[in-house]
């Protein structure tokens, strides 16, 4: 799919017209919106005072055994989130962890001496170096390859559907 920057201004003028054409009481369905969106914080504010997760949590056990519920699959979809514990044992991910810090001190992370070196997050004002360093970091590279985790990204994607058919 390519993306055409060519008069963007007239791009959504026509854009607008299509959703005025498609959806003639998109107002209608705003206000519709906003209420169901009310109601969903009202209920995670209620969570969060009762002292409730509000972001689901799936033991990877329960992925690999196919023993997640489908209320569990519904709270995901429904905060678009998901904690997937036990993915990795403890030990591993402190030895991680251990790596990860002797790697930031041996390359000097906290010393940087140029932030504007911070492509991707110099508009945070930050003094903070370039994150790629860390993205590409042994433990990083090791834990985004695991086939662990390629299983829970696996299950979690199947848990939506996508169908492209132009329809606003």
């Amino acid at each position: 799919m390519s993306i055409d920057t060519t008069n963007i201004p007239e791009q959504i003028r026509t854009l607008k017209r299509r959703v005025r054409e498609q959806c003639p009481d998109m107002k209608e369905h705003f206000r519709e919106l906003e209420s169901l969106l009310a109601k969903e914080i009202s209920t995670i504010e209620a969570a969060n005072i009762s002292g409730e997760s509000v972001i689901p949590e799936i033991a990877f056990s329960d992925i690999t055994k196919n023993r997640v519920d489908n209320t569990t699959i519904e709270a995901v979809k429904r905060r678009g989130a998901v904690v997937v514990r036990g993915v990795f044992t403890q030990e591993k991910a402190s030895g991680w962890y251990g790596e990860l810090e002797s790697y930031l001190d041996n390359n000097g992370y906290y010393e940087q001496d140029n932030p504007e070196l911070d492509h991707y997050f110099s508009d945070l004002k930050s003094d903070r170096p370039q994150i790629c360093a860390v993205y590409w970091s042994k433990p990083q590279v090791e834990a985004r390859q695991s086939p662990k985790l390629a299983q829970a990204r696996s299950f979690l994607n199947r848990l939506w559907n996508y169908q492209d058919n132009e329809t606003l």
